[in-house]
């Protein structure tokens, strides 16, 4: 029995002194020391150290109670002192958004800058495109931005009005007014996109989701369906099994050391030349400077795909870590009722990874 309890001691400790550092790289420094004292107590020899010097045994629940005092530091310090930014700090929000101008420098179609009010904040969209042509939001991959359609708005542009929408609680230009408060659930998420196609004057739209913008673009269809007139799919998180990649996005901003960040990179983002050069000094930075409280995608259940009612055209990666086995997400797909599934062999961000390939799909299915 005393070694199962001295074992148990010595892995509780191991996993708050992780949880310490997660914290700390995250930039909870109070907290991160509060954690790591709850594992300081946990060690087995430290226990004994303590015992020896006083001279007297502290009995179990004494530790229990000093462990409970301290976690309940954690908590209030959290509750008394909430974040009041995503970003760690004033200074990786402007080289952040240096990054930010400096790509809305290379868009290549003129276009003009947008701010809608919600409940949540001023969201920042990108209009591009001539001003009678249907409209298209654009919905970018989580640790992106509106930007990142920098490859794909120019065919759309010939034809449509296209409106790049930054991600609530994400880094961007968006400017929100508390950390935290983002649609909860595919209801929120519908009554925000068509919230913001209100301001905007737009009746229908066609919606473009990218990543988590597939989910939000899935979740505005079926819960707006009226506001939603044609789907796009690419690499969609609601499709595949999604607590992964929550998980190793917290590691890499809990722990932004170049070797995490360009493991991450690469199963998130994959190693097309293209993708590496327009995403990866933003998604570093990113992963660094960054605290983000991103809408949290939730798999989506064949009966609730089935209730979709816009035509939809899904394309998933042959090698896309995040969304994983391209197969089953897009057998989940197809019960959508009217959707056409494409399996591509291409990393998660696919409408960079092959814009040769998609940008005249995409046209095409939009034009029909």
């Amino acid at each position: 029995m005393r070694v199962v309890l001295k074992l148990a001691s010595w892995t509780f400790a191991a996993v708050f002194t992780f949880l310490a550092l997660l914290v700390w790289g995250m930039g909870g420094r109070l907290q991160s020391a509060l954690i790591f004292a709850i594992a300081l107590i946990l060690v087995p020899p430290l226990r004994a150290q303590l015992q020896k010097r006083t001279k007297r045994a502290v009995p179990w629940w004494a530790y229990a109670l000093a462990g409970l005092a301290l976690w309940g530091g954690v908590i209030a310090s959290f509750a008394l002192n909430p974040a009041r930014s995503i970003y760690k700090s004033p200074e990786y929000q402007r080289e952040l958004l240096a990054i930010y101008d400096e790509k809305l420098g290379q868009w290549p179609v003129p276009h003009e800058i947008r701010y809608v009010d919600t409940r949540y904040g001023k969201i920042h969209v990108i209009a591009s495109g001539p001003a009678d042509g249907f409209p298209v939001l654009l919905l970018n991959a989580s640790a992106l931005a509106g930007w990142s359609w920098i490859h794909n708005v120019q065919a759309l542009s010939e034809r449509f009005r296209s409106y790049a929408i930054d991600n609530v609680g994400e880094g961007g230009k968006n400017e929100l007014r508390r950390p935290g408060d983002v649609p909860k659930n595919e209801q929120e998420v519908a009554a925000l996109y068509a919230g913001i196609c209100d301001a905007l004057k737009i009746d229908k739209a066609s919606v473009i989701g990218a990543s988590v913008g597939g989910y939000l673009a899935t979740s505005f269809a079926l819960y707006a369906p009226e506001r939603v007139h044609k789907l796009v799919l690419l690499g969609p998180m609601g499709y595949g099994f999604t607590a992964k990649t929550i998980a190793a996005m917290t590691l890499a901003q809990g722990f932004p050391i170049e070797p995490v960040q360009r493991a991450t990179f690469r199963w998130a983002f994959g190693d097309s030349p293209r993708v590496r050069d327009s995403f990866e000094r933003w998604f570093r930075l990113y992963m660094k400077g960054l605290v983000p409280t991103p809408v949290r995608p939730k798999t989506f259940s064949p009966e609730s795909l089935s209730r979709l009612q816009a035509p939809t055209l899904a394309f998933f990666g042959t090698r896309d870590g995040v969304v994983g086995d391209a197969q089953a997400a897009a057998s989940l797909a197809r019960n959508i009722p009217n959707a056409e599934i494409r399996l591509v062999e291409s990393g998660h961000i696919i409408g960079a990874d092959l814009p040769e390939v998609v940008n005249p799909a995409i046209t095409a299915f939009l034009a029909d």
